[in-house]
């Protein structure tokens, strides 16, 4: 099982989130858009996972979720990664990031114990829009996000972590939740 944690943003700062990538669509090349139902902050990409160890991770996820309080979130702005000329993901930015890293923080260092490797030392909260492909320039689509840097996208409550399924198709990724782990309150 490929699984990764995830914070879900509420129903209401999706659909805001999508509204507002709809007018960038047409000045995108060579990206895939997420859908909807796909947008979330990873916290901690696990890779692939044996079923049998997901009692023990679950376990683990309740416990420290457990003694984390509920976060303040909000969603607002653009931004990519990759360079200018060959952008290669199209995010909006998430915050409070210094909270949310330190949940990603926590997180990894129980991962650590288990076994787990981390793939990478840098942590950015986002919330991924749009996959580019390699070598695509994008500046028209770009220019349009620098435009709208003060898009505020709305604030939610995160609750908790969910750990999500990853499943590859011919038709891009589904996510299933596996579980949802409760912050404290």
């Amino acid at each position: 099982m490929r699984l990764f944690i995830a914070i879900e943003p509420d129903a209401e700062i999706r659909r805001n989130l999508t509204a507002a990538c709809a007018s960038f669509r047409d000045l995108a090349q060579d990206c895939v858009w997420s859908r909807s139902e796909q947008l979330h902050v990873t916290v901690a990409f696990l890779g692939d996972v044996s079923p049998a160890f997901l009692p023990h991770l679950t376990r683990r996820l309740d416990d420290l979720c457990g003694g984390v309080a509920p976060i303040a979130c909000r969603a607002s702005g653009f931004g990519y990664f990759g360079c200018r000329r060959y952008p290669s993901v199209i995010w909006a930015g998430v915050e409070p990031a210094d909270v949310i890293t330190a949940c990603h923080e926590r997180l990894w260092q129980a991962l650590e114990e288990m076994g787990y490797e981390r793939p990478s030392a840098r942590f950015d909260p986002h919330i991924t829009l749009a996959r580019c492909k390699a070598r695509t320039r994008n500046a028209p689509l770009l220019e349009a996000l620098d435009q709208a840097q003060a898009t505020d996208f709305g604030r939610w409550k995160a609750a908790g972590v969910t750990l999500m399924e990853s499943r590859p198709t011919p038709h891009g990724a589904r996510y299933r939740s596996i579980h949802k782990a409760a912050f404290a309150g």
